[in-house]
């Protein structure tokens, strides 16, 4: 259900450098250095043991549909493994709609349907039911497949951490 409701974009990158030179980067990319860093898009993110966690932040596009990149380098040390997936917001938000619409309109409305039958004011309210279940379900989706920008500032990071020659 979770891979269904919530998709995931694989990525993975060859390690030019090795990798605890790629991890140094990556931790100097996330670090704030000035008191004027949040005026300005930039890279945020955290580890958590061996996965990283990064995504771009910007005071001045506040996208509810960002996309974070979770990897980790490879066994090896020879690649930087993971995926593009949404962010714990865009989740939140997919599992409150839906959880709202399940639990608090759904039951109303099969008991008016039960009561009236399908009446034509019914049968619309099931259409809209419908459109927004879909929306729900739509929404992380539609976040991993139009978040270029987001997407383009992170590959761009890791590129350049990796000593990659696209960087």
């Amino acid at each position: 259900m979770s891979e269904f409701l919530f998709p995931r974009s694989p990525y993975s990158l060859a390690l030019q450098r090795p990798a605890s030179e790629v991890v140094a980067h990556l931790e100097k990319a996330i670090a704030s250095s000035s008191a004027w860093d949040f005026l300005r898009p930039r890279l945020v993110g955290r580890f958590e043991g061996p996965v990283i966690i990064l995504r771009r932040a910007s005071p001045w596009d506040k996208d509810a549909g960002l996309v974070q990149f979770r990897g980790h380098v490879s066994a090896d040390g020879r690649r930087l493994e993971g995926w593009f997936e949404p962010t714990v917001f865009t989740r939140i938000f997919a599992v409150f709609w839906l959880g709202v619409l399940v639990l608090m309109f759904m039951p109303v409305l099969l008991a008016q349907t039960t009561r009236e039958g399908l009446t034509p004011d019914n049968l619309l309210l099931w259409l809209v039911m419908i459109a927004f279940v879909a929306v729900g379900f739509l929404f992380p989706w539609l976040s991993l497949k139009t978040s270029t920008a987001d997407r383009t500032a992170v590959v761009s990071v890791l590129t350049t951490a990796a000593g990659s020659p696209a960087a």
